[in-house]
């Protein structure tokens, strides 16, 4: 992350720290781009797949604005001088790959969109939940079949 617009500008009189700091050329991909970008791949893979408003325009709509909230927020990190534009990207990549390949690759398949090609048996749930003591406190685990 990054401030260059008051690198040297004195505030109140005190000198800019971000000048004399070695952080000031120090980025990393930004965690906001990648959160949404995220959020948008898996909500454009569950739609694309299952008809959950119905299929058709709804669907669509749904991974429109998802997509159109994580450009926001991803162009808003610019613009707020928290990241540089190649933050930015590789944020929203790693996000939309997860978003939206992981569910892809996992669970839909690399098939026709509009089924799922990977046919399973749907049978009885099963639930196993477990407890045990750590450094902080309890743990709780579970799976589900």
């Amino acid at each position: 992350m990054q401030r260059i617009r008051n690198c040297g500008v004195p505030y109140q009189g005190l000198p800019s720290a971000d000048c004399d700091e070695k952080r000031r050329y120090v980025s990393f991909f930004s965690g906001h781009s990648s959160v949404a970008f995220t959020s948008a791949g898996l909500t454009c893979a569950h739609h694309q797949r299952l008809p959950l408003y119905g299929g058709g325009a709804a669907d669509a709509a749904a991974c429109g604005a998802m997509i159109a909230v994580a450009l926001s927020t991803a162009s808003f990190r610019v613009l707020a001088d928290e990241h540089y534009m190649s933050d930015i990207l590789v944020g929203s990549a790693v996000g939309f790959a997860a978003g939206y390949g992981l569910p892809t690759l996992l669970h839909y398949g690399w098939g026709n969109p509009g089924s799922n090609s990977r046919k399973t048996s749907v049978g009885p749930a099963t639930v196993a939940v477990g407890a045990g003591p750590t450094p902080l406190g309890l743990s709780l685990s579970g799976t589900f079949h």
